[in-house]
């Protein structure tokens, strides 16, 4: 199957060669071409598509998985400085945080009895608890305790 398609702001008769991938004809050689499954950017192997087939404009690597994915799939820094993480990275790091905050002791105005991460003691644990919300995205009843 062939088609007409826009690469490097000219137009090319392309060669289907199976989904996302197609080939064109320049100086009589075939130059492969994938295409992002985002925004749709035809590109040349040089440059390439990251991880499941995205453009450098729509992927992001993770920097705890190392694994590239479409930046949408991304949480993005909240700081300069600050790298993009997957959310499944992302959901791991709470629930690891949330386990240690079981292990921190609190009295019986629900307050930590110890300095913990950037909270100081005598902190309400629904102050904590809050902050994982808003720094998580995630709903501390169903995503961690599982209620």
């Amino acid at each position: 199957m062939y088609i007409i398609i826009k690469w490097q702001g000219k137009k090319y008769l392309a060669k289907m060669l199976e989904n996302y991938k197609m080939a064109i004809s320049i100086d009589g050689k075939d130059v492969p071409l994938d295409q992002c499954r985002q925004c749709g950017r035809w590109l040349s192997e040089d440059e390439g598509c990251y991880g499941d087939g995205y453009c450098d404009g729509c992927a992001a690597i993770c920097i705890h998985c190392e694994r590239y994915f479409n930046a949408k799939n991304m949480v993005p820094p909240k700081k300069d400085g600050e790298e993009y993480v997957c959310k499944e990275c992302h959901m791991k790091e709470a629930k690891k945080l949330w386990a240690e905050l079981g292990d921190i002791p609190t009295n019986q105005n629900e307050e930590i009895d110890v300095d913990w991460k950037d909270f100081d003691k005598g902190t309400s644990i629904y102050d904590i608890w809050h902050w994982f919300e808003e720094e998580y995205d995630l709903t501390v009843a169903k995503d961690l305790m599982g209620i």
